[in-house]
């Protein structure tokens, strides 16, 4: 069973094209919507053609339009854009830097600083989905459809945008410090009302009410049916974080069952107008900016050398590679490629070998996974059958673009027998399961989280890649990505309250 979002959005049903951003501190955001609006005889007449007015959104098609923006804000802060998919990877252990470009060196050495400027646009990718989706909630729920026919979807609608919201506030949880602010606007638009700095343990209690909105919300449809399926695994994922192992493992045993092969996915088409490339793509296999990790600072996963067939890799300019157009044999810096290169071989991704293929964003596989740690964490035996379950059925669970060829197996785990074993083991499906998703930061995280807080007292320096950094001096010590430093602008924000797991 497949679920899947109709990017670009509906289809064509709608015609938008995401414009630049606008607004201060990174919540404001802008769009180029077409709604059938006259012609203009002269193209100095036309006022902000990139912003959408406030009174030109008080009708159903503004509200539908809304809607859309929004899931493409989504698509920009996950696999269409460099953001949330990809910086806390460069943090953790699972893509270094292949770039000349300092501030990602310096994501990659875990010393991120407030003033950054290419890491600053996932906060505002992230905060600007956020605000996108709640004006959408309103102007869907003020704006309805005339026909009474179509006010199921509209309300499936009203659920999908609560979704988008809590997931927004999700990764803004798992990945940044404790002390980020969520500033807001008047509905119409005119001013901010700025946010005060709250825990992360804050910020998921707001997830978790909006994912149960969304699944409040949601309507008796096949929209809804998703709405409701991507709000537990959502509700679980928070309450994962928290550390409530049995709250989670609730969620996800409810009726009906969560499909394994569920798929919610961001569609990438070059040749449709409103889409964007697949960012994983570009920025590793055709840009070669990022290299997919192996053993990063002597503690990571061994990602490209595991050969496992959930992580389908190839080396620069190899027969492999070569046969999905990769020809250059070393990163962008060169520090990459053949031997002698310092950082090791130039490894590519073929889970998404092209630049349109689709992302699964949020899938079944997440909540089994889910399921198994939770299972792990009170006692139950089953987490070992949980993996299993899924590893036996990995040609259907994989990616559909992923390379690996129709006959490769993941062959049946054992019980390493130890406790801390078997967190390693939970924890390395984990990562080869979602790789490339916007996880691994936030497992990091939990992993070195005191017991009492919910997670695993793991030593930093256990968990984190740490030591000398192969392009000179020392790993830093960030365990989250700091806000930048324009989000100063708002009053009530002088900074990160701690840089705690």
């Amino acid at each position: 069973m497949t679920y899947t979002n109709n990017f670009p959005w509906e289809r064509g049903r709608m015609k938008l094209n995401l414009a630049r951003a606008a607004g201060r501190a990174g919540w404001g955001f802008s769009l180029l919507v077409t709604l059938g609006l006259p012609a203009c005889d002269r193209a100095l007449e036309v006022t902000d053609p990139d912003v959408i007015d406030i009174e030109n959104t008080t009708s159903p098609e503004a509200a539908e339009g809304l809607r859309l923006g929004a899931l493409g804000r989504l698509s920009g802060m996950t696999s269409g854009g460099e953001s949330t998919f990809h910086f806390p990877g460069l943090m953790a252990d699972e893509w270094r830097s292949g770039d000349t470009f300092v501030q990602r060196d310096e994501t990659d050495k875990r010393a991120v600083q407030e003033n950054v400027t290419v890491i600053s646009a996932m906060w505002y990718d992230v905060n600007r989905t956020r605000t996108a989706a709640k004006q959408a909630i309103k102007a869907l729920t003020d704006f309805p459809p005339v026909a009474a026919a179509a006010l199921p979807l509209n309300q499936s609608n009203i659920g999908q945008m609560f979704w988008v919201r809590g997931f927004a506030e999700t990764v803004i949880a798992e990945n940044y410090c404790n002390g980020t602010p969520l500033s807001d606007f008047q509905i119409d638009g005119s001013v901010i009302a700025y946010g005060t700095p709250e825990s992360n343990a804050q910020v998921y209690a707001r997830a978790v009410a909006s994912f149960d909105s969304a699944a409040a919300a949601a309507g008796a449809n096949a929209r809804g049916d998703t709405v409701r399926i991507l709000s537990r695994i959502g509700r679980a994922r928070v309450l994962m974080n928290l550390g409530r192992f049995a709250d989670a493992a609730t969620v996800l045993g409810g009726t009906p069952a969560i499909p394994s092969d569920f798929r919610f996915r961001i569609f990438h088409q070059e040749a449709v107008s409103g889409t964007a490339t697949n960012q994983i793509w570009a920025l590793n296999n055709s840009g070669r900016r990022y290299v997919v990790a192996d053993r990063d600072g002597g503690v990571g996963l061994n990602f490209a050398s595991a050969g496992d067939p959930r992580i389908p890799v190839c080396r620069g300019n190899d027969t492999v590679c070569r046969g999905f157009g990769v020809t250059q044999a070393v990163s962008f810096d060169n520090n990459f490629g053949a031997s002698p290169r310092i950082g090791g071989p130039f490894y590519v991704q073929l889970i998404w070998p092209t630049r349109d293929d689709d992302v699964a964003i949020v899938n079944g596989v997440e909540a089994r996974l889910l399921e198994a740690e939770a299972q792990l964490r009170s006692g139950n035996a089953a987490w070992l059958a949980t993996l299993n379950a899924l590893r036996a059925s990995f040609q259907t669970l994989k990616e559909p673009t992923n390379t690996t060829t129709a006959t490769a197996t993941l062959a049946q785990l054992v019980d390493p027998g130890t406790p801390a074993a078997r967190e390693d083991l939970v924890f390395r499906e984990r990562a080869f399961w979602l790789f490339g998703r916007g996880h691994r930061l936030a497992d990091l995280r939990r992993l070195v989280r005191p017991v009492a807080q919910g997670g695993y007292g793991r030593a930093v320096d256990t968990v984190f890649p740490n030591g000398t950094y192969f392009k000179g001096g020392n790993f830093g010590s960030d365990v989250n990505i700091i806000v930048p430093q324009n989000e100063r602008n708002n009053p009530n924000f002088s900074g990160c309250t701690d840089r705690n797991a």
